[in-house]
């Protein structure tokens, strides 16, 4: 039996299949609650989170309580992760990547392509935090590809200061 906190609830979690064309949704209280429990599942402890080196700090926080070592992947001037710095990252480390926390910023995600086919070959867990990009098309493109994407509806979000989700 599914529990659903309320009719809200159950609505979101099927519009949320529905809209991103994924084959299950759920919702929790926060963006960070949801990247928490998909990181403590898919994570291995001790090993690299790559995270773009804008991601707000509280992503920081939740890698770093789920056992993971987030490490900033430095950003080119449209915002994108670096390939090349993920390159760096992994030859210093080795196979101790467990997950890549991609982010595309503001409504675009030209390098998903490159960074979905890097963890492919990496045998790497991508996920996808959404939270910061409005547009619901590169949420679809997005979404059905990836093994969890997270994202958040409070207002002020994707463009606010504030927290919550």
């Amino acid at each position: 039996m599914v529990y659903y906190e309320n009719d809200e609830h159950h609505l979101l979690e099927t519009l949320g299949t529905s809209l991103f064309h994924t084959e299950d949704a759920v919702a929790t209280v926060s963006a960070a609650a949801g990247l928490l429990a998909l990181a403590c599942h898919l994570g291995r402890p001790g090993t690299l989170a790559l995270v773009p080196g804008w991601i707000c700090s509280e992503v920081f926080h939740v890698l770093i309580l789920a056992g993971l070592r987030p490490s900033p992947v430095d950003v080119e001037k449209d915002f994108t992760m670096s390939l090349q710095a993920a390159e760096r990252i992994s030859a210093k480390v080795g196979a101790e990547i467990s997950l890549v926390v991609y982010a595309p910023f503001g409504g675009h995600a030209p390098d998903f392509e490159d960074w979905l086919k890097w963890a492919q070959q990496r045998q790497v867990t991508l996920i996808a935090d959404l939270v910061q990009s409005p547009d619901l098309e590169v949420w679809q493109k997005i979404a059905p590809r990836v093994t969890a994407a997270i994202t958040s509806f409070r207002s002020g979000k994707p463009l606010g200061a504030s927290g919550g989700g």
